[in-house]
């Protein structure tokens, strides 16, 4: 008898009498390429609903919780090498969002009571964490206290992006809070204009985003992400190249490409 060399990955939707199959992915038990899935099918009934991204989704985040950057088997056919595409892009532009964003998404403005600014200082670092819990509203540990806004429902598709949080125990907590760095700038009329500012390598952005180093360059080229402002060769150095990305151009890729949240609520991803 042969040993197990596969494991297969059902998707069903279950009834109180049985569990439909929709689809399912497989992989290596031992790849020493660290791919983390070799085949993946859905059955034609349940295609175009967003079950294939959904197993991709899981397919890397088994991967994470196990400490591996994963990558498919390759080599990628047309439709899939487009759906891993989607995948990169999308998993990249909610990355961005989270690390360009100046204060989370439940935090609508940010108070300092009978302080004047330091002087002597002219680089702050913040920690958004911090006046994320501050401001939440009567008590931050019970959600009922927060207001349920109502949103049109809609049958096709997910309902698109939600508020952008610094997730605790997200895939790439950590990885922002040290990168980021905020600049205020001073007006003259006597405001300030508050920007983020993150100067990290690709190396960086592809461990935060849990992909491959060669997948995320490869994502960020074809959304046009990975471009150089100052052409060739604008970097410090003949080795290294600048580019830069603001939250417009961020946004203008996320419309163009129809970027979504995740399908796969890590919440409920029992491991």
């Amino acid at each position: 008898m042969f040993p197990l060399l596969v494991l297969f990955y059902l998707l069903t939707d279950a009834d109180s009498q049985r569990d439909h199959v929709l689809g399912f992915f497989s992989k290596e038990k031992v790849s020493y390429d660290d791919y983390n899935l070799a085949c993946i099918i859905v059955l034609p009934p349940y295609q175009r609903k967003g079950y294939g991204m959904l197993m991709i989704e899981f397919s890397y985040e088994l991967s994470r919780r196990t400490g591996r950057v994963g990558t498919p088997e390759r080599p990628l056919s047309d439709l899939g090498l487009r759906s891993y595409l989607t995948y990169w892009v999308s998993t990249l532009i909610r990355f961005f969002r989270r690390l360009l964003t100046v204060l989370p998404a439940d935090v609508s403005k940010q108070l300092t009571v009978h302080r004047l600014p330091d002087p002597t200082t002219t680089t702050t670092t913040a920690s958004i964490s911090a006046s994320a819990t501050t401001h939440r509203g009567p008590s931050a540990e019970s959600d009922e206290a927060l207001p349920r806004a109502k949103r049109r429902r809609t049958n096709k598709g997910w309902d698109g992006e939600v508020g952008v949080t610094f997730e605790a125990g997200s895939a790439d907590g950590e990885t922002v809070e040290h990168l980021r760095v905020l600049e205020t700038t001073a007006n003259r009329d006597g405001s300030a204009t508050t920007h983020v500012v993150v100067r990290c390598t690709l190396a960086e952005i592809a461990r935060a985003a849990n992909m491959r180093v060669e997948d995320a360059a490869f994502a960020l080229n074809e959304c046009g992400l990975l471009v150089s402002p100052l052409g060739e060769g604008g970097g410090e150095s003949e080795e290294e190249e600048l580019v830069v990305v603001s939250r417009e151009m961020v946004e203008a890729v996320a419309e163009e490409r129809g970027v979504k949240r995740m399908c796969m609520d890590l919440a409920h991803v029992l491991l």
